[in-house]
């Protein structure tokens, strides 16, 4: 289970059979889920990549 915020529903506990996909992306991890709303909300978790210079 995660807790997520909806804008419509407001937080919520939502299965892992909810998640559509996962990206990895220099930004974090994006999690799209399908919410009960019938909304597919994205949600950006993990590190942010280390820049180098």
């Amino acid at each position: 289970m995660m807790l997520i915020h909806c804008p419509v529903r407001g937080d919520e506990l939502i299965p892992e059979r909810r998640i559509h996909s996962l990206s990895n992306t220099d930004h974090g991890i994006l999690m799209r889920i399908d919410c009960y709303c019938g909304r597919r909300h994205v949600v950006r978790t993990g590190r942010r990549a280390l820049q180098t210079v």
